[in-house]
């Protein structure tokens, strides 16, 4: 597994600030007087086109969020779990291009806080025998999962779970797709793309985004799987599988035109070639709110429903990474040492 991003804050007390600023931006009125300003991002460029963001909401604070992993090697198939020597890497770069990160001499002695994440993206990749069967399994999920947020939504071949909830989200989706409609522009990722892409064939990346209050009293030791697998555990991948009775007593409520949607549905028939586009996705809307039952996919029945998870050989998950080439960066161990935050 690997973190994809990681969004966190640090600083100091007034009586010790060093005084950082990373810009303004102004809204400004036609005559020219300033009507609003707020602190600018500052983006950092590394050197395979990718970038972390840096601001200083006060002189005091400091903010950096970006995907560390991609910053250092260009490319995010497989990546560190360290999140501490993450985003220490990420502050050093900082203070290399913009001085705007204290040195570990000066973290101790103006007495830095401990960074304070404040979003934090955890996944999981899991192989499958070809990039058909991945597609194939990923479909399957669509039409049988839902979580604490409701049914699972689809657009393409991406499953997605609480898509914008403020606490936690979960998507699903095939990697090799992703990475070849954003190839690497330039270093190793470039020059060994086809192996880059050769290793991503059937591959399904399960990834978690956990923002704000469900990050506070995080130590700083977390366990990556573990905080991972909590988040999993709260997706239930069979739920829409079989019609329960609850179910079935709530569909007795529908409208005429949705119980015979939901008979034909069920018969196996393609709604989409019955009505307009509009139609299709009003209809599918109403019964996702209704019933948690997705007619863009098609249905599976009660005898051959089985729980996607279960499918699952442990074998597949998190497969080796690539280290040569350049293309795998881990975290100087003693640049944590040094900081004290061990």
């Amino acid at each position: 597994m690997q973190i994809d991003w990681l969004s966190f804050t640090t600083g100091t007390q007034p009586e010790l600030c060093p005084g950082y600023t990373s810009g303004w931006q102004s809204h400004v009125d036609p005559e020219g007087e300033v009507l609003k300003r707020w602190p600018a991002f500052l983006p950092i460029l590394g050197s395979y086109d990718d970038r972390i963001l840096v601001k200083t909401p006060d002189p005091c604070t400091l903010y950096l969020t970006g995907n560390p992993v991609k910053f250092f090697q260009g490319h995010n198939l497989f990546g560190s779990t360290d999140a501490i020597g993450l985003a220490l890497e990420a502050g050093w770069a900082v203070r290399k291009e913009v001085g705007m990160f204290p040195s570990p001499a000066t973290w101790g002695a103006l007495e830095f806080s401990k960074p304070r994440f404040s979003r934090i993206d955890l996944t999981r990749s899991y192989r499958f025998q070809s990039e058909a069967e991945a597609l194939d399994w990923i479909r399957s999920v669509a039409s049988v999962s839902r979580s604490r947020h409701g049914a699972a939504l689809t657009r393409g071949e991406t499953v997605y779970f609480g898509q914008h909830s403020r606490r936690w989200s979960m998507k699903i989706y095939p990697k090799r797709q992703e990475l070849l409609a954003h190839k690497p522009r330039s270093g190793p990722a470039r020059i060994h793309f086809d192996l880059l892409a050769d290793w991503a064939r059937g591959v399904v990346r399960f990834e978690v985004v956990i923002r704000g209050p469900e990050l506070d009293g995080l130590p700083l030791n977390f366990d990556p799987l573990t905080l991972w697998q909590s988040y999993y555990d709260r997706i239930t991948l069979n739920e829409n599988a079989a019609m329960s009775l609850d179910r079935t007593l709530i569909e007795q409520t529908l409208k005429p035109h949705q119980q015979m949607a939901m008979m034909s549905w069920r018969n196996g028939l393609d709604l989409r070639t019955v009505y307009s586009k509009a139609g299709f996705y009003k209809l599918r809307r109403e019964l996702l709110e209704l019933l948690a039952v997705d007619i863009s996919q098609p249905p599976q029945s009660v005898a051959t429903a089985a729980a996607p998870s279960a499918l699952l050989d442990p074998a597949g998950w998190d497969p080796e990474p690539i280290k040569e080439h350049g293309l795998y960066f881990e975290p100087d161990s003693h640049l944590v040492k040094q900081y004290g935050l061990l």
